[in-house]
């Protein structure tokens, strides 16, 4: 959860909330016009029951941005278990951009758009990561560093949907 997130939203006078979707939650606060959950959906225990409680949070024609690692992508293929995003017990799901799709349909969404963007990747992750990678047990961890670097490793994607 992204506290500056919120709080920048929140200077520009957005109504945002941060937290764990319940279906009392959407019963006393919805319907809402979008949902945003970034990095989120691969941690879930249920994705598709959170899907549905999402659609049932929106308003019809509310869009849904989500993004996740893509687990058919050629990185996570050559990589396999040693891919930066096969983090379990953390990442407990993995989709793909059919799958996603696929899932998104059935609770009763429209994809309008799947991408796979840059993204800045702060300089102390990009570095630990890549000690990953290169198989050290104990990879070294910056923190303080705020300098973000531009990387597309085309193995993550972002869906826009728009709930029917």
């Amino acid at each position: 959860m992204c506290e500056s997130a919120v709080r920048f939203c929140r200077t520009r006078g957005l109504d945002v909330e941060q937290g764990a979707l319940t279906a009392e939650y959407v019963d006393s606060r919805g319907p809402f016009d979008a949902v945003v959950m970034l990095d989120v959906v691969e941690h879930l225990m249920d994705p598709d029951r959170a899907m549905e409680l999402v659609h049932k949070a929106m308003k019809p024609g509310g869009k849904l941005m989500l993004t996740t690692g893509d687990w058919e992508s050629g990185l996570s293929r050559i990589m396999g278990r040693h891919w930066r995003l096969m983090t379990p017990p953390q990442h407990t799901f993995f989709f793909s951009p059919r799958t996603m799709s696929a899932m998104l349909a059935r609770v009763g969404f429209d994809v309008v758009e799947c991408s796979k963007p840059w993204k800045k990747v702060p300089l102390g992750l990009t570095i630990y990561q890549l000690g990953r990678i290169l198989g050290m047990s104990r990879p070294p961890r910056l923190s303080g560093i705020h300098l973000g670097i531009p990387i597309n490793l085309f193995d993550a994607f972002r869906v826009v949907a728009i709930r029917r």
